[in-house]
Formats: C-alpha cells, sequence, structure tokens
C-alpha cells in the first residue's frame, strides 16, 4: 500500500513493468501487461500463469543425487540472466523461492525488478532493507554500486542450494546471515550433504561467491561455460532435455542415467592415469563409487593406482638411499684426504724437530779441538759413568731382586679345586637360608634304570659350587602351583565358553584414503551384543574389519583435518566374510588463516595460493577459509602481501606486488594459521 500512496513510486512500477514486459526468453515467466486500476489506483501486473512448484519446494521433496542435474537448472538459469543483463535489466533478488517450474519440465525465473523497486522504497520509508539476505551480495550489503555481478552471487547461492538442499551462508538473525557472508564463511558444497559433488562443482561455486565482483565470473555466459564443461563430461550437453525429463520422473531418471555418466567417467579416469594425472583419475573414481559401489572396473584401477604409488614410493627410497649413501661415501673420502694430509704433515714436522734435536745433540758430545787460543788449557777428561756408592740405593735393589721368589703369582680369589670327596647336604651342614635338597630314592632309581652303572664325573678347574640343589625345591613349586592356577583359569574359561559359545566373526576390508584415517563402528550383533570399536588402516589404507554378523553404523575419519563421512550403514552376514568395500576417500577440510596486524584500517592484504586463479582479499583479524586442497596432499602455500588502504592495484601481476612487503605461510587441513604483520 505504500508504493500506492507515491505517485512518484506508481509511476517507476509501471515503467518497470514495462521494460520487464519486454523480455521473452523460455526461462523467463512472460508479461503479459502492467497497468493502473482508475477507480482504486493500484497498479497490477498480468503475467503467465505456472502450475508448477517452485525450486525450494522441487529440492526439498527430490535432493539431488546427481549433481548433474543440478547443474542443468543452473545452465538454464544462466541463459535467462544473459538474456535479461543484456537488455539491462538486474534482477538482484534471485532465490529458489522466485524460481519455478511448468508442468512440462521447463524452469522459470520469476519477479524481475519487482524487488528493486520495493527494498528501494522500504528502506527509504523505515531504514530497514527487505529481501533475501542469504542471497545478497556483499556490495548490496555494504551499500556500494552494483551490477549485473550481484545476480552471478546470488546464482551461486542457488547452486549451492540444488546440489545440497542447504544454503551456504545461515545465522540465527540477519546480521548474522550478512556477517557470514562479508567473512565468506561456508562449508564446501562437496564436504556438506552430497559427496558426490566434484571438486570442479566447488570451484564454481566459489567463484561465484567471491567477495570482489571482478573475482567472479564475468558474465552469466562464462558462468554457463563452467557449467557446461563439467556436463559434457557426463554426455549431458542438452542441459534442456535431461532437465525436463528428470522434473517428470526424477528417481527413476536419475537411476536410468547413472550408468551412462558412470561409463563416461570410466573412460575419463583412464584416460588421466594414463597420463600420469592420479588425482584428478582418483576423484573420477570416487564419484564412480559412490555412484556404484561395487563397480569392478573402478576397484581394479584404484589398485594399479595403489600399486604403482607403492613402486613410486619403493623406487624413490631407493633412489635417495642410494644418493644418501654417495653423499655419506664422499664426506668419508673428503674427511679421510684431510686426515691423511694432516698426518703427513704432523710426521713431516716431527722429523724436522727430531732431525734439529739430534744435530743438536751431536754438537754437544764432539770434543773440543784445540785452537792457538786455547793451547793453555787443560784437556778435557773423559766422563765415567756414576756408579752408586756401597750402602746406597744399588745394594738394596739387587737384595731385592735376589730374594724375590722365581715363579711366584699374585693370590686369587678363586678356590682351588679340592678332590676330597664332598660333604654330603645334610640337616646339619646346610645353611638355614637354603632349603634342603630333596631326598633321591635309590630303589626306584635302580628300579627304572636297571642297566645303569654308577660313574663318577670329572671334576672341572673352578670355584667349588656347594649345595647345586638347594634352591631348586622352591622354584619347582612355585611353577607347580603357577601350573595349577593356569590349569585352573583354562577350565574355567572353557566352561564359560561352553555356557556361551562365540560369536562366529565376519571379515571385510574397507579401503580408504588418507592411510592415516580410520573406522568407528558402532551398532549391534545379530545376538544381541552392543559394538562399538575402532579399526585402523595398514600402511596401504585398507582397514581390516572383523566383527560379529549385525547391522552397524560406520564413520570414517582422519580428525580435524579431514571431512568425516558418517553413518554409513554396513550390514554384515556370514556370506559377506572376504569382501571388499568400496574406496573411500575422504575431503580435507578448509584451513584458516587470520592476520594480526598494529594498524587494521590502514592495510588489507591480499592471499596469493596456487589453486586459486585470483587472490583472496583479507582484512585484519578476520578468519578466512581456504580449500582447494589435492587428493594426496594436506597442506598449501599461501602468499600474503600487505597493501595500504587507499592503493587500488591495476593488475595482480609480480612486478606489480613486487614493491610490497609480503609474507609466505604453509596453511594446514583443518588447522588455524595466524601471522602477524
Amino acid at each position: 500500500p505504500f508504493l500506492a500512496s507515491k505517485p512518484e513510486s506508481a509511476e517507476r512500477f509501471l515503467r518497470e513493468s514495462k521494460a520487464i514486459a519486454r523480455l521473452h526468453h523460455q526461462n523467463i515467466i512472460e508479461i503479459h501487461d502492467a497497468s493502473q486500476d482508475p477507480g482504486t489506483k493500484l497498479q497490477y501486473i498480468v503475467m503467465e500463469l505456472i502450475e508448477g512448484p517452485t525450486l525450494e519446494t522441487f529440492i526439498s521433496q527430490h535432493p539431488t543425487r546427481v549433481p548433474e542435474f543440478g547443474l542443468c537448472m543452473v545452465a538454464c538459469l544462466c541463459d535467462a540472466l544473459e538474456h535479461a543483463h543484456n537488455a539491462g535489466v538486474i534482477h538482484r533478488d534471485i532465490k529458489p523461492e522466485n524460481i519455478m517450474f511448468t508442468s512440462e519440465g521447463i524452469i522459470k525465473l520469476m519477479d524481475f525488478g519487482i524487488a528493486r523497486i520495493h527494498d528501494a522504497e522500504r528502506l527509504t520509508v523505515s531504514g530497514c532493507m527487505l529481501g533475501s539476505p542469504a542471497h545478497m551480495a556483499p556490495e548490496i550489503i555494504n551499500g556500494d554500486p552494483y551490477d549485473t555481478k550481484c545476480d552471478i552471487f546470488a546464482l551461486g547461492t542457488v547452486l549451492y542450494y540444488v546440489l545440497t538442499n542447504a544454503l551456504p551462508f545461515t545465522g540465527s538473525t540477519p546480521a548474522a546471515v550478512f556477517n557470514a557472508i562479508l567473512s565468506s564463511d561456508y562449508v564446501r558444497p562437496s564436504q556438506k550433504n552430497n559427496h558426490a559433488v566434484s571438486r570442479a562443482c566447488d570451484q564454481i561455486v566459489a567463484k561465484c561467491l567471491e567477495l570482489k565482483p571482478e573475482a567472479r565470473y564475468k558474465s552469466a555466459l562464462a558462468l554457463r561455460a563452467a557449467v557446461l564443461e563439467q556436463l559434457k563430461l557426463a554426455g549431458m550437453e542438452d542441459y534442456v532435455l535431461h532437465l525436463k525429463k528428470y522434473f517428470l520422473d526424477p528417481d527413476n531418471y536419475a537411476l536410468e542415467t547413472i550408468p551412462n555418466i558412470v561409463e563416461r567417467f570410466s573412460e575419463r579416469a583412464n584416460d588421466l592415469f594414463a597420463s600420469k594425472k592420479i588425482a584428478a583419475s582418483i576423484e573420477i573414481l570416487n564419484r564412480i563409487l559412490i555412484f556404484e559401489p561395487d563397480n569392478l572396473q573402478a576397484q581394479q584401477l584404484l589398485a594399479r593406482i595403489r600399486t604403482s604409488k607403492s613402486i613410486h614410493r619403493a623406487v624413490t627410497g631407493v633412489i635417495s638411499a642410494v644418493l644418501l649413501i654417495g653423499l655419506v661415501g664422499i664426506a668419508i673420502w673428503f674427511y679421510k684426504d684431510i686426515e691423511s694430509l694432516a698426518d703427513n704433515q704432523k710426521s713431516a714436522l716431527h722429523d724436522n724437530l727430531a732431525s734439529a734435536a739430534e744435530r743438536t745433540s751431536v754438537a754437544q758430545t764432539l770434543p773440543q779441538t784445540q785452537t792457538p787460543q786455547n793451547k793453555e788449557q787443560i784437556p778435557a777428561q773423559p766422563h765415567a759413568p756414576e756408579t752408586p756408592q756401597a750402602g746406597e740405593t744399588a745394594a738394596p735393589a739387587l737384595a731385592a731382586t735376589e730374594n724375590a721368589p722365581q715363579n711366584e703369582k699374585t693370590p686369587s680369589p678363586i678356590i682351588e679345586p679340592s678332590h676330597e670327596t664332598p660333604l654330603p647336604a645334610t640337616q646339619n651342614n646346610v645353611p638355614e637360608n637354603i632349603a634342603p635338597a630333596p631326598q633321591i630314592d635309590k630303589d626306584s632309581t635302580a628300579q627304572a634304570n636297571p642297566n645303569s652303572q654308577k660313574t663318577t664325573s670329572p671334576r672341572t678347574h673352578g670355584p667349588k659350587q656347594k649345595f647345586p640343589h638347594a634352591t631348586q625345591p622352591k622354584i619347582q613349586a612355585h611353577a607347580s602351583g603357577q601350573n595349577e592356577s593356569k590349569n585352573d583359569m583354562d577350565t574355567a574359561r572353557n566352561d564359560q565358553n561352553e555356557a556361551q559359545p562365540a560369536e562366529q566373526l565376519v571379515h571385510i576390508t574397507q579401503p580408504i584414503f588418507p592411510y592415516d584415517g580410520y573406522a568407528i563402528v558402532t551398532g549391534k550383533s545379530a545376538a544381541g551384543t552392543l559394538i562399538k570399536k575402532s579399526f585402523t588402516p595398514d600402511n596401504k589404507g585398507y582397514i581390516q574389519i572383523e566383527l560379529p554378523p549385525g547391522t552397524y553404523d560406520m564413520d570414517l575419519t582422519c580428525d580435524k583435518k579431514c571431512v568425516p563421512k558418517t553413518k554409513i550403514p554396513l550390514v554384515l552376514k556370514a556370506s559377506n566374510d572376504g569382501k571388499q568395500l568400496s574406496n573411500v576417500i575422504l575431503s580435507f577440510a578448509d584451513a584458516r588463516l587470520t592476520i594480526k596486524s598494529d594498524s587494521p584500517d590502514a592495510f588489507y592484504f591480499l592471499a596469493f595460493s596456487r589453486k586459486s586463479k585470483s587472490p583472496t582479499r583479507l582484512m585484519p583479524n578476520d578468519a578466512v577459509r581456504f580449500g582447494n586442497f589435492d587428493s594426496y596432499a594436506d597442506r598449501q602455500d599461501v602468499t600474503v602481501y600487505k597493501i595500504p588502504t587507499n592503493t587500488e592495484l591495476p593488475n595482480y601481476k609480480q612486478a606489480t606486488l613486487s614493491k610490497f612487503d609480503k609474507q609466505r605461510v604453509t596453511l594446514i587441513a583443518g588447522e588455524l594459521t595466524t601471522i602477524t604483520f
């Protein structure tokens, strides 16, 4: 009513309605007329009658099991948006409630321009923003100028919805939703409710939901090209025809289409494996096994990939070992060469010193020759060796030498062997702390060995061992007590087993990646026993599960770095013994990055990842998510540049960024990393 009460609003309503009426496209609702009632002065629009459900109702009743059908819906909406944008019309309120299906399965975009007029006037009147907070682009929330890129953002939220049956941005209040949008806080579609969503779909959604408009797809036509590329891989280029058939019978048509999709995926996986693109091949094989868990061809190719990776790791290990041995050998040779050189230098120095000392000694011992100047001197007398005087140290030393015995030996603590008959171990001579030796019945011994002769064993040198059997009775008694106790326990256990027979175990194998993942199985066996047990894989990623027959739920996870897959039904029967389940690849969780800065208002930051074609803009103290991890890597390197707030970059080339401060950081899946500028 407040719109009708304002003449300028009524005039604008009619003008916009007539402009939208010029849009004629099979995926846009037809507007036949727009006018005003002369009596009541109320404006009205005459439009096409649609008898089908809205997109919101259809997805809630038929969640998208095959993601390609969700891509078909978005491809049709891209056609509609491209037509409207070329006519200069911006929708600005795209959401599942404004999209409908006809009874023939044609998808229609509704409410062009109506929300734009309504929200603008309401904002002026009450200061409140109406519309759909969960689908609003960041520039609209911030009150910045907007263009057709805001429709690309909203269409990205719709794509997320048709893939997962959930919205990317949620909150208990509009302010919480706006905060989630402005911080780009959402979970990737492949990690939400539909594990069949490919990594390429994740990337398409992420590009649509970029915070900066220039980082999104340039047009609806560019978005449709990216969607169509994924549909071609599944053999669904004619997306209009496939969507019509899917709408008429969603469940059955999806089942009919899956074999064709699996066949195309199998060919693609083999081509990627032949091209040594292992990660991409494994991703497609994982999707095949989600559609058909017992697909033998996919399981065989996965086994080949595992074998090739094991061989590659072994060859890499051998090469690394050879290189390491070579480096160690070179280091040893170099060390020995230096050591030999040092020894030679030391030897030469020693020889020089010895030669000098010898020359000095010879010079001192030579007799002095007479010269004309020393004829009057007395000639030197030859030196006689000095001998000790009588009674001094020489005599005692000689006496000590003469009196010493010739064969004196050092006393030994070892007792010399005695040839006397050892004392019998009787009660009188046995120490109190040693038990008496057991008495042997000679008659029984003789009776047991009638042909035995009494012999004496020769004694050997060494310390005499007294009472060799003194401690044996205690040991034997202890061992006997153990045997009796063990026998009693075995008897009790056997009785218990007879009373409660053990349940038969069923053995199955669950392949998993990453190899450090594990399984938690909970449920009830056929005998009614409640069971909760965890299982870890071997070094090749195979989890061996042994449980009694029964019905269980299996959770697969690798703690916080992976997105777990929960409540996987597991029905064990005796006929399933030895079966191998389909391979499960757990997606790595998003990493988060927070930047601490002393001047939060003076700078903003750009983060460049090898997996992202455009940078991610970060504000200080905000936690921003980074995904797109490789299938075999739980970390990625990011370079962060510090940009002054009033600086606009003409491009993101290295020459432009090189003048700014930067830091490199490694982000780990599932973890929060904080850096300080």
